[in-house]
């Protein structure tokens, strides 16, 4: 026969009725909200990194970065609601998929010119932006700063059609594969029959 008093709340036995009183204290203290899921944590990591991030004080009245480790179900949940409505970061390693290998030009207002660029995927499957230089059949690519090509990117990732479009008009070459224009259709659109198939700009 088992000596102590059989507690409801954890199941063994306690010498006292005082010991029970405080395992159900104790139970009652670990009885909280659950926290969020790994698939939570993981996926709202994921956002914070490719997002950009709100003003948590405006969100959860703390000024702090928030941590989906620490956080609950419900929290976790109402943070991958605001970071969804967030917009997405323009990552200066990073090349947008809505943007494909080709030629692009865009009005640089504090310059107050045209800047012409061309996205590449190199052998090694890194995708690159570089610089054009000179003129149809003559075309030189140099290598650009990370601000450059941030500054680059998130302009011709605004509208990559209109962009190609631009440098085809521009330059008098496609501006997907930077082919010289013939036909006066072509040189309206600034990109050649087959790309214009190809891409429907």
């Amino acid at each position: 026969m088992n000596d102590g008093i059989k507690c409801g709340h954890c199941g063994d036995r306690h010498a006292s009725i005082e010991e029970v009183k405080a395992c159900s204290v104790r139970v009652a203290v670990k009885v909280e909200a659950p926290l969020a899921t790994e698939r939570q944590v993981a996926y709202l990591n994921d956002l914070l990194v490719k997002r950009v991030q709100p003003d948590w004080s405006t969100v959860n009245g703390s000024a702090d970065a928030i941590d989906p480790e620490s956080m609950t179900k419900v929290e976790a949940s109402e943070a991958i609601k605001v970071m969804l409505a967030q917009p997405v970061k323009v990552n200066v390693t990073e090349i947008p998929d809505t943007v494909p290998d080709g030629r692009y030009a865009y009005l640089h207002e504090e310059l107050g010119k045209i800047l012409f660029y061309r996205v590449v995927t190199r052998r090694d499957g890194n995708r690159i932006v570089q610089k054009v230089l000179g003129a149809p059949g003559d075309f030189r690519y140099v290598g650009i700063s990370p601000t450059e090509k941030a500054h680059a990117i998130k302009a011709i990732a605004a509208d990559p059609g209109f962009a190609s479009q631009m440098f085809g008009i521009k330059v008098g070459a496609c501006g997907v594969c930077g082919s010289p224009l013939t036909d006066p259709e072509s040189i309206a659109r600034g990109i050649g029959p087959i790309c214009a198939k190809k891409y429907d700009w």
